[in-house]
This record gives structure tokens, sequence and C-alpha cells, in this order.
């Protein structure tokens, strides 16, 4: 990763927010955690809404079942989720499982999505391009504590991908980032380490989740580009006051080999940043910092405010402070499931530049 080692520290260790973790929560932190692993079966159910800037307005629904597995265990879940958007629809099925007293995290999943992408243009290039893109995937990670909080385990994800370009000029961008083909497959194994001191999955108010996963996608396991993908974070959390908690996240991903374009990282996807339309940046590199304040300030209801910077880019070298894509926002909780503190959150998040902002509607915490 030639000289990147610095950068990756500092992205990863030093976050936007330093939280202190005192010795004498420790108690108090393993008794919380101790609560949850005795709650019972609870469903949380909820109508999802959600407007986005490349892929307009949509509804969805996702289902989840919260229960326990063993009772020295913190809860399984079980979730079905569906999204119809204007320009595209995604249904996925997801399972957790922690057993023997938390010693093995079993995480798997699947899905299906189909979107329609059109921008004006790719980074800082105008490039009006269009096209479908289709894919299926599924993924596996095993889990086992080597040491107390530190868990080591493989992981496993096939995917396909299939791209239909509308136009000439898309179909020549694609296969020029696609390695000539406007179809991929990708089936990769991988390491996952993870050192986990949260007092709650869903809800955290103490410790630190910290995970770097590597995947490498060889071409004797069926991958039609051989790359490989390094992703890190760092995430903490601490209640501050009653109800009032900080959190943090930093991260780092990159790819590296003959990546294809469905390979690539869009910043934006998944939560990290919040207010910029996934595939508008592409790149091989990217880092994220991020806070959060989140305050229940009556009854089932919440508040939070949040903000951080990030960037995305292809070498070291050609990275300048003008790449610097910095984020803002906030948005309102309620408590769907009350013994496990699990919330149907919106947030509205504004980028950098014009047209860079953005409606979420979900259910969790953004980490």
């Amino acid at each position: 990763m030639r000289t990147t080692l610095l950068i990756v520290f500092l992205s990863i260790v030093a976050p936007t927010i330093a939280i202190a973790q005192e010795s004498d929560e420790s108690a108090e932190q393993e008794s919380t955690a101790e609560e949850e692993k005795k709650k019972d079966f609870e469903w949380a159910v909820a109508p999802i809404p959600s407007r986005s800037p490349n892929l307009g307005w949509g509804l969805g629904a996702i289902a989840m079942a919260i229960y326990p597995v063993d009772s020295a265990s913190p809860p399984a879940v079980s979730s079905l989720a569906g999204f119809w958007f204007q320009k595209g629809y995604v249904v996925a099925a997801f399972q957790k499982l922690h057993l023997m007293n938390d010693s093995l995290r079993i995480t798997g999943g699947g899905g299906y999505l189909s979107f329609d992408f059109e921008y004006e243009q790719v980074n800082a290039t105008p490039l009006p391009v269009a096209y479908n893109q289709s894919s299926g995937f599924v993924f596996a990670n095993v889990l086992f504590e080597v040491l107390p909080k530190l868990y080591i385990g493989p992981r496993y994800q096939l995917t396909t991908t299939t791209f239909d370009p509308e136009d000439i000029f898309s179909e020549v961008f694609i296969r020029a980032l696609n390695n000539g083909s406007l179809n991929n497959l990708t089936s990769g194994i991988g390491l996952i380490l993870q050192h986990d001191t949260r007092d709650s999955q869903f809800f955290a108010r103490s410790g630190m989740n910290t995970q770097v996963k590597f995947t490498l996608n060889p071409e004797f396991l069926g991958s039609e580009s051989a790359f490989s993908r390094l992703e890190a974070k760092n995430s903490g959390y601490k209640e501050v006051q009653p109800n009032v908690v900080l959190a943090y996240r930093a991260s780092w991903r990159s790819v590296h080999g003959d990546v294809p374009l469905s390979g690539l990282i869009r910043y934006g996807q998944g939560n990290d940043l919040r207010g910029y339309e996934s595939g508008r940046y592409v790149g091989t590199k990217a880092f994220v910092t991020q806070g959060e304040m989140r305050w229940r300030f009556w009854w089932r209801f919440g508040l939070v405010m949040f903000a951080g910077v990030g960037s995305i880019f292809e070498e070291f070298d050609e990275w300048s402070t003008d790449d610097l894509l910095p984020s803002i926002g906030g948005g309102l909780r309620f408590l769907l499931a009350e013994q496990n503190e699990l919330n149907y959150r919106i947030d509205f998040s504004i980028g950098r530049y014009k047209g860079n902002s953005a409606v979420y509607f979900s259910v969790g915490e953004a980490f």
C-alpha cells in the first residue's frame, strides 16, 4: 500500500471526536451488556419513504425480528427489506447470530437490485452517462472470539453485475472502466478482524467498535477481474449526559488490482457520508470522518446533528485539500423497539456542491 500507513492511521485512529474511555465505566458497561442479553423477542416493522438525487422518490418497508438464541449472548437479528424507487428497486434479507456466550458471530445475507443511473458528470469531469445496473449478491461472515472482545474469521461474497447503457457514449464509458465488458462476476474470500466493546449493537452509549476487512477476488474462484479490497473503520460512543450520546466514525477504503466498475469505491454509498449521490464520485481510495450528537429528548423521540468530511481519489500524489467533500445535517428519531433501543430515523444532509443533498429514512443508527 505504498506510503499509506500514516494516512490510514490518522483516518482510523484519530477520530473526529475524541472520546475518553474511563476505567471506572467498565463495570457499568458489562452490566448493560448483560441486560441486553436477557431481552425477549421483539418485532420492528416500518415503512420507509425515501428520496435521493439519483434514484428519485421511493417507498419501502423493513421487517426485523430481534430475539435471544441463548441466555448468555446478545440477541439475534433477522431482517427482510424491499425498496421501490422511481428509478429502480432492491430486495434483500439478512441474518445475524450471536452464539456460545457471544464467542461466535455469524452474519449472512443476499439480495437483488436494479437501478437506473444518470449523471451529468463523474468526479470533476463533465461526462453525461446513463445506464441500468442490475446486481445480485450473497455473503457470509463467521467470526470467532480469540481474546476478550477480539474476533477474527473468514468471509465470502459473490456478486454478479450487468450493465445496460442507454446510448453508445455510455457504453464506451462502461466498457472503458469494466475491462471491455458489460457484465461482471466477483467471487471473493477474505478475513475480518474486529474489536467490539460496545454496550449495545443497536444504540451504543459507550465503547468502541473497530473492524478491518480484507477481501481478495481471485480468478481461480471465478472472478472475471482479479482485485482486492481493504476496508477499515473505527467507531466510538460516549454518553456525556443522560440520553445524550456523542459518537464518531473514521473509515478508510481502498481497492487494488484489475478493478471493475462494480468494484470501484462510490462516495456516499452506505452511510459514509450522507448527502452525496452514490456513483457521482468514484475512485480507488476514500477516507471519511464524521461525528454525531444523539439526544433522546422526550418519550420515544430524539434528535441528531451530524457533520463530517472525507475524500475519494486515485493516487496520493494527485490528492489535495480541494478534493475534500464535507457534509452536514440533522435528523429525527423515533424508538421502534423499546427493549433493544432500535430507532426509526429520518435524516437530511447537505454536501459540498449544489444538488448534493438527500433525505434518508431507515431503521437503526447510521453507525
